[in-house]
């Protein structure tokens, strides 16, 4: 049980960690084009996060190297 709690927990965070960078960059014109996060999106990325975290850092290397 306690595994599911830090699968969870280290979901949340990640969360929380996006959520806050996009909303703290959004006036960067690399991140005009990021929708708003919804709750559906949030909950989704939570129980998926390894797929999001790997797809953000993916991302996040792709544009830095333009």
């Amino acid at each position: 049980m306690d595994l599911i709690f830090n699968y969870l927990f280290i979901g949340c965070i990640l969360s929380f960690a996006l959520d806050h960078y996009t909303i703290k960059y959004q006036e960067k014109t690399n991140f005009k084009s990021i929708h708003d996060w919804t709750w559906s999106a949030r909950i989704l990325f939570i129980i998926l996060w390894p797929l999001g975290a790997i797809t953000f850092v993916l991302n996040l290397i792709n544009e830095s190297n333009k």
